[in-house]
């Protein structure tokens, strides 16, 4: 069933379009200013380890950056594999009718997290493989299924992530809330910006003794951010 959008069919098609226009361009003017003052951020490592150290976090700590796969053009996203759903999953899921085969609801999109439930994620942010994360969890008293739909579904565990959120709070909040997979809400293509944006960041705050960066054979998995 299509939904009816509030407002539909009563405004002028060309005001709606250029308003439309504006939104985006103060958005992307934002998201430009963000990345430019990130990379300055986070090319000093000696101020990134600074900052991380006085945080709540002094354990993210970086003591030898390394590098991941480069991403040269906006246009190039698609082929970030699982870092774009994954950037567009910090949400509560919403839930629609039950589905006739699985008999279980569909997912429909997601919602912002309250207040509360952003300090909780935060709180949860890589602590581990998924088995101490849910031990880190369930000894604080948090709801196991929000700890366990945040670990599968989000960059939650990812160090990187969890160092651009404490470097650059503003800006790694509204790259979330902007990038989230709502209801009835955009497609993925139309963030790809703020998709780019992050990796850009998240890609520079990568350190040899995070977990999963070392494979096997010794060498650095530079896709480790897109599996």
């Amino acid at each position: 069933m299509t939904r009816l959008i509030e407002g539909e069919g009563t405004s002028n098609p060309h005001t709606t379009f250029e308003s439309t226009i504006n939104r985006r361009y103060q958005e992307l003017v934002s998201l430009s200013d963000g990345l430019r003052s990130g990379l300055d951020l986070v090319a000093d490592l000696d101020g990134v380890n600074h900052i991380l150290a006085v945080s709540s976090r002094s354990d993210l700590v970086m003591t030898e950056r390394v590098p991941m796969m480069p991403l040269e053009r906006v246009e190039d996203v698609s082929i970030l594999n699982n870092f774009n759903p994954y950037m567009r999953s910090f949400g509560v899921a919403l839930q629609g009718d039950v589905d006739s085969w699985t008999k279980m609801p569909e997912i429909i999109g997601l919602r912002e997290f309250t207040e509360e439930e952003k300090a909780t994620a935060f709180l949860l942010g890589a602590r581990g493989d998924y088995n101490e994360h849910l031990a880190f969890a369930e000894e604080r008293g948090i709801d196991l299924d929000f700890a366990r739909d945040l670990l599968v579904g989000a960059h939650i565990n990812r160090e990187a992530f969890m160092r651009m959120w404490i470097l650059m709070p503003e800006l790694t909040e509204e790259i979330m809330r902007l990038s989230l997979e709502r209801e009835y809400g955009r497609g993925s293509e139309l963030v790809r910006e703020e998709i780019f944006v992050a990796y850009q960041l998240m890609s520079r705050l990568v350190d040899r003794n995070d977990r999963g960066v070392i494979k096997d054979d010794g060498s650095v998995d530079e896709w480790l951010l897109c599996h």
